[in-house]
């Protein structure tokens, strides 16, 4: 939501970094900045990106910074060579600076990935979006901030404005909303470490040493269903073999998307199915389909369409289960699209 009062943007605490792709900005007086809170492997910040770098190869000659504020959500988010190569990947050009110890997060009073914040060139805070889209009313005020800065300078045609200022593009990619999609409450968000996800098994989560878990069935929304030998940590649960091992989640909604991780140096595969409830039913039956994942670096992980796409159970839920081909697999959460 855009705020109409202004105020005073803070200043960047002392120490922060490392910076990638530029240095740090002397201050915020005399540009237009653009401040984005986010972290790479969380999906709503990623379907933001395609907006911030169309605005950075748009604006920056007239004055626009767009500064990416990387506060991390999990461990591995923290480590300047995985920031790094995800900036490559996801062709950021625009300056990022690791708020490890959310130290700008902070200062901000920033409560939200994504969470970004327009600054003028008198330093203040002139509108502010937290979550995704709004990409409309965050480029007029773009452009009102780049006007007021220098209002004899020609601003370049707008990239989600039509020729008459109020009707959004239709480029998929850059659309402020999707005509015609149909949405329906999904799941939350849900997590695989005991800090803040929930066992389905019975006796819970061994904390932080490997246990041997039996799936019992009956999988519930919300729940971790673990099967073989796992390590459960604060953030995430590792698979520890040896033998068979598979993780079940009962969700609703449709495109889940994995955050995982290998834990040793090399790739783990992991086959992912999605099924009815059903179909799936008793817990050690082989599952249904499929793909199979190549684990090879900590991000998200998007679980293709061909996994997916199977109409629901009778009470509106799937089933996911990943089925880790070796030991070395570490599973942090699982988010899921709702609308199709």
């Amino acid at each position: 939501m855009g705020r109409r009062a202004t105020v005073r943007a803070p200043r960047l605490p002392v120490g922060t970094g490392p910076w990638l792709n530029a240095p740090p900005p002397g201050d915020w007086r005399g540009g237009v900045t653009l401040v984005d809170f986010w972290t790479y492997s969380c999906i709503n910040c990623l379907r933001t990106l395609p907006a911030l770098r169309a605005w950075h190869a748009t604006y920056a000659a007239v004055g626009l910074t767009i500064l990416g504020v990387h506060t991390p959500e999990f461990p591995f988010e923290h480590q300047t060579e995985n920031v790094a190569r995800a900036l490559r990947e996801l062709a950021i050009e625009y300056p990022v600076v690791l708020d490890n110890d959310r130290a700008i997060w902070g200062a901000f009073a920033n409560r939200a990935w994504p969470h970004r914040y327009l600054i003028d060139s008198a330093g203040r805070i002139v509108h502010d979006h937290a979550g995704e889209g709004g990409e409309v009313a965050t480029e007029r005020a773009i452009r009102a901030a780049l006007t007021a800065r220098d209002g004899a300078l020609p601003l370049p045609t707008p990239v989600f404005l039509s020729s008459d200022g109020h009707t959004p593009l239709a480029d998929p990619e850059l659309a402020d909303d999707s005509p015609g999609a149909v949405c329906t409450p999904g799941t939350p968000e849900l997590f695989a470490g005991y800090y803040r996800g929930i066992s389905g098994n019975a006796g819970g989560f061994r904390e932080d040493a490997p246990a041997d878990y039996a799936d019992p069935g009956g999988h519930r929304e919300g729940f971790i269903h673990l099967e073989g030998r796992w390590r459960v940590d604060a953030d995430a649960a590792h698979f520890a073999g040896p033998g068979a091992g598979a993780l079940r989640l009962a969700f609703r909604g449709t495109a889940p998307n994995i955050v995982m991780a290998p834990d040793a140096a090399g790739p783990v595969l992991v086959d992912v199915a999605v099924t009815t409830l059903e179909d799936s039913a008793p817990a050690t039956r082989e599952d249904v389909g499929g793909v199979r994942l190549v684990v090879d670096a900590p991000r998200l992980y998007r679980v293709p369409p061909e996994a997916w796409a199977v109409a629901e159970g009778a009470d509106g839920l799937r089933l996911l289960t990943l089925r880790p081909a070796s030991p070395g697999l570490a599973v942090y959460s699982f988010t899921f699209g709702a609308c199709a």
